[in-house]
């Protein structure tokens, strides 16, 4: 009787570390413990660790094909966001989709990088580009990149690269290549130059145009002291990504909040015997900054992508020298995003093909150009905007030229047919068996705020998905967490740390 007692004590020893030993073994595999946890969704079931698409409208109910049981998610317009709920912190993370895409050329995947909700920080990766990955074009490829042609001109990247086609258009992915564009109709003509009196604020990227000649701009500002911060105005002149040369002005030495301007005051970057090519000045400073005037040695002269129009009666207490008339700019941009700053800048923006109604202070108003790099001019007839775009602005008083020569990032508003070439950085393009398209995406969590339990966010990204009424149908993902095994000896090391 003893001895069957100890046995059955025996057993139920053994019974419970079994199963101890299980909830162990299952947490340390949901924990990643050997340092990978893998999570899959097939939109079969209520999600739980990864989430469905949102939000509604753009994403749709989960759906089943009723002839082979598929289940998936239709993603109709965009963006679209997920989350993915991890049991800790981790290295990276791997994201695989598995998806339809019948008419998008491109799709891409982001995270976000901190759980901030007001902040639109999302570092994206590509997951299908069809104008790289379907190419019929002349191929080249380097370590660095993948260049297509539509009619072969070049016979290496590196000429390319030397010599870029300055009469054709080109769309650029994955890079920016800041490339030595020479002009062969260009023709100095110092004795006249450039001069602007539309009156900016703050921070502005200018590009101009030199060939074997010196280049000379100066600005005249005026600190508004709306601020008691710093107010340095930094210059910087770049050619090919290269600093050639810089200037300073220092603040006025007022530290209090008067909205008073100090008086006018210059500065100037000056470069002798200035290469032929595109430079880039950089106006760096705060927005207590009023720039009057720009002058230049040079005609061809743009803003770059951002301009802040001040020509306006907001400003008029505080005694600067304002250009208050109707400002016009010229561009090719694709889309323009305007936002009032103050109610001056509330005003009705006739557009080439329609009236953008700015009711709103410091709400985006955008516009979008039916005709992909169409140039057209737009009136802001208060100015006291702030005006964003993806192309140059050109000013009165100066010339208008295009600094990137028709190269351009490829994006919904890319016309395939009016491209010559494509330059691409390198990625790992998708898979495709029949109609269902496979891609992946990895991230590094280095500097992602992270907790326990961890949510990562996720943003699926087809842009110019609404204008068609196919959508994405996804019906996987898989995710794949990579994080240092848990093994006694890590955690003594940290413990011990």
């Amino acid at each position: 009787m003893e001895l069957r007692l100890s046995g059955m004590r025996w057993y139920r020893l053994a019974l419970g570390l079994a199963v101890v030993g299980s909830f162990m073994w299952t947490g340390y595999e949901y924990l990643g413990g050997d340092g990978t946890l893998e999570l899959h969704y097939y939109f079969q079931t209520k999600p739980a660790a990864i989430s469905l698409f949102g939000p509604s409208g753009r994403a749709l109910d989960r759906e089943q094909n009723k002839s082979n049981g598929e289940t998936y998610q239709r993603i109709v317009n965009g963006p679209v966001y997920t989350d993915v709920t991890l049991p800790g912190a981790y290295d990276s993370v791997t994201v695989e989709l598995e998806y339809q895409n019948p008419s998008q050329v491109l799709v891409e995947l982001g995270i976000k990088l901190s759980d901030d909700p007001a902040l639109f920080d999302y570092r994206m990766q590509p997951l299908e580009n069809k104008l790289v990955d379907n190419s019929d074009w002349s191929r080249l490829e380097n370590d660095q990149y993948i260049f297509l042609q539509r009619t072969p001109s070049y016979t290496s990247i590196e000429e390319f690269l030397a010599n870029p086609p300055t009469d054709s258009k080109g769309g650029s992915y994955l890079v920016s290549p800041n490339l030595a564009y020479v002009d062969p109709n260009y023709h100095a003509h110092t004795e006249t130059g450039s001069t602007i009196t539309t009156t900016l604020r703050g921070r502005h990227e200018f590009y101009l145009y030199a060939a074997d000649e010196n280049v000379s701009v100066q600005f005249t500002v005026a600190d508004i002291n709306y601020a008691a911060d710093d107010d340095t105005v930094r210059l910087f002149l770049y050619q090919q990504d290269q600093l050639v040369a810089e200037a300073s002005l220092a603040d006025d030495g007022e530290v209090g909040i008067t909205g008073i301007a100090s008086g006018e005051r210059t500065v100037a970057l000056q470069l002798d015997n200035a290469p032929a090519g595109v430079y880039q000045v950089v106006f760096d400073t705060t927005d207590d900054l009023i720039i009057t005037q720009i002058q230049s040695d040079q005609e061809r002269l743009v803003v770059a992508k951002s301009i802040h129009l001040a020509g306006t009666e907001e400003y008029r207490a505080t005694g600067s020298t304002l250009n208050t008339t109707p400002t016009t700019l010229h561009t090719d941009s694709n889309w323009l995003t305007v936002i009032a700053k103050h109610t001056a800048g509330v005003a009705d923006v006739a557009t080439y093909d329609r009236t953008l109604h700015i009711n709103k202070v410091d709400t985006p108003y955008t516009w979008t150009n039916p005709i992909s790099n169409f140039a057209h001019d737009v009136t802001f007839p208060n100015n006291d905007v702030l005006v964003l775009s993806d192309s140059y602005f050109a000013l009165p008083g100066a010339e208008a030229f295009d600094p990137w020569f028709g190269l351009r990032p490829i994006s919904q508003y890319t016309n395939p047919d009016g491209l010559e070439y494509v330059i691409s950085g390198h990625y790992d393009p998708p898979t495709r068996v029949r109609t269902w398209t496979t891609a992946r995406a990895t991230f590094d969590l280095t500097g992602i705020e992270q907790s326990r339990p961890n949510v990562l966010q996720f943003i699926v990204s087809a842009p110019g998905l609404e204008t068609t009424s196919l959508g994405l149908k996804v019906r996987s993902i898989t995710v794949t967490a990579q994080q240092h095994p848990i093994t006694v000896s890590y955690l003594w090391q940290k413990i011990t740390q």
